[in-house]
């Protein structure tokens, strides 16, 4: 009697297609998951529209006044002179931040308020800058804080 012949088994070209093909599959669904993940992190903490930063009444003489008092302040400091300390309200805060803005618009929102002792800013950044345009979410969000 003939021994019976050993059907040749699967090689190794077959299983290690096998393993790619698990290992694609595999990051195809991380890809995917990750993609999920980061779309629900955009819509939980953005919005659709930036905050609104009440509107600052001073004359451009007052800005002027401002910036020169914090520009002699700053040229005082950096040549080591005594000075005395610069105090600023939160109205003129938010003054030279709504005429830098003028100056050189942004869409990003700053906006400062003084309660208490404690100082309190409220932020408002748009997400086209992050690449989120590439998670296709319309329309614009704002990441906003405050």
């Amino acid at each position: 009697m003939m021994p019976a012949e050993k059907k040749p088994g699967r090689g190794c070209l077959f299983w290690g297609g096998i393993i790619a093909a698990v290992f694609v599959l595999l990051a195809m669904l991380a890809g995917y998951a990750s993609y999920r993940f980061v779309r629900h992190l955009v819509y939980d903490y953005t919005d659709t529209k930036p905050i609104e930063a009440p509107a600052v009444q001073m004359s451009g003489a007052e800005i002027t006044n401002l910036q020169q008092r914090v520009r002699n302040f700053d040229t005082a400091i950096k040549a080591n002179k005594p000075v005395d300390p610069l105090t600023l309200s939160a109205e003129e805060v938010n003054a030279m931040i709504a005429n830098e803005t003028k100056t050189n618009p942004s869409p990003v929102r700053l906006y400062f308020s003084f309660e208490d002792n404690r100082v309190q800013a409220k932020l408002s950044l748009p997400t086209d800058g992050f690449g989120v345009k590439m998670l296709k979410i319309s329309p614009c969000r704002c990441m906003t804080g405050g």
